[in-house]
């Protein structure tokens, strides 16, 4: 155990590492070491949002599947689609929001294609720069086990079994108390 953290301790990703008695206690980083770890805050701070994937992405090696390419586009998609239906992107604008060129993103939309994983709906709308006056904006969307509604509503179970134990550990520490009785008062007789 001393040498996987000392390999992250290596890879910067331990704040502090020090003993107590014979505890080891680990202060972690953040995930790109850039400072010390928090929690995520989750829909309130975009740069902090996370996303989760259901069981077939591992359980069915769609992991195993997907090249690169497809692999990076298929989680942009996923992330983008975190609170919506669909999201669109041009090749050209994935370089400047992630950092993937055009030919990957092209490579990695057509695997997704072709395996069934992503769906392209494309929409005319007016262009008064273009030569015919009209272009097409296309959207992306996750198909089957990874599509935003079923994705959200993997979300809304978990939420009510979040509930549910909630509900269950308060009524296992609700600690009964039996009414106290008033003394019956002594009149002191003279």
């Amino acid at each position: 155990m001393s040498r996987c953290w000392k390999r992250l301790e290596d890879l910067d990703l331990i704040e502090k590492r020090e003993r107590e008695n014979r505890l080891v206690r680990i202060v972690p980083r953040r995930e790109d070491a850039g400072e010390p770890y928090s929690a995520p805050l989750g829909r309130d701070s975009r740069w902090h949002t996370y996303f989760v994937l259901p069981d077939e992405f591992w359980n069915q090696g769609v992991f195993a599947e997907l090249s690169l390419p497809a692999l990076a586009v298929f989680l942009v998609v996923a992330s983008e689609t975190n609170g919506k239906k669909e999201c669109w992107f041009t090749y050209e604008l994935m370089d400047e929001w992630y950092g993937l060129k055009a030919r990957t993103v092209q490579a990695g939309v057509k695997q997704l294609q072709d395996l069934g994983l992503l769906m392209v709906r494309e929409e005319p709308f007016e262009a008064p720069l273009s030569a015919t006056g009209m272009s097409t904006r296309r959207y992306y969307s996750l198909t089957g086990p990874f599509s935003y509604s079923a994705r959200e509503k993997l979300r809304k179970i978990a939420q009510q079994k979040t509930k549910d134990r909630a509900k269950k550990a308060a009524s296992k520490t609700k600690v009964r108390m039996a009414p106290i009785k008033p003394k019956k008062s002594v009149n002191n007789k003279k």
